[in-house]
């Protein structure tokens, strides 16, 4: 009779231990944060031009509706000077993409170092090395 018993307490020990090991499998599982930071650091390029697609589809689609202008006198100096800024207004952007590139580049020059390393080492390795 205590083998039996002593049996029993083994297989509820076993059993206990497999919900354990289980339950630590289920929470690591749900760990949706870890998951997340996981997939940036493994792959930072597809999250940033994921990132960009989004923003470019989001101002596509979001824009607001343009409001015409009113029509004046071809002859009028009001004319000209509107349409020599609404020119520099068309590459204004341009001249806010420069201080933007100056803040992001230190932080993706490791990215594209590696990126390149990589594009390079492929191609080296699928047409062989120069001789």
């Amino acid at each position: 009779m205590r083998a039996a018993s002593f049996e029993k307490i083994q297989a509820i020990k076993a059993s206990r231990r497999e919900i354990s090991a289980e339950f630590t499998g289920l929470v690591a599982e749900l760990d949706v944060q870890r998951k997340v930071r996981d997939s940036v650091r493994t792959h930072p390029l597809q999250w940033l031009g994921s990132a960009g697609l989004l923003g470019v589809a989001a101002s596509a689609f979001l824009r607001r509706a343009s409001v015409p202008k009113p029509a004046a006198s071809s002859g009028s100096r009001a004319l000209k000077l509107a349409g020599e800024a609404t020119a520099l207004s068309k590459f204004g952007w341009l001249a806010g993409l420069v201080p933007l590139a100056k803040l992001v580049y230190p932080v993706l020059r490791p990215v594209l170092i590696e990126f390149a390393t990589k594009t390079v080492q492929g191609a080296v390795a699928k047409k062989g090395a120069p001789k």
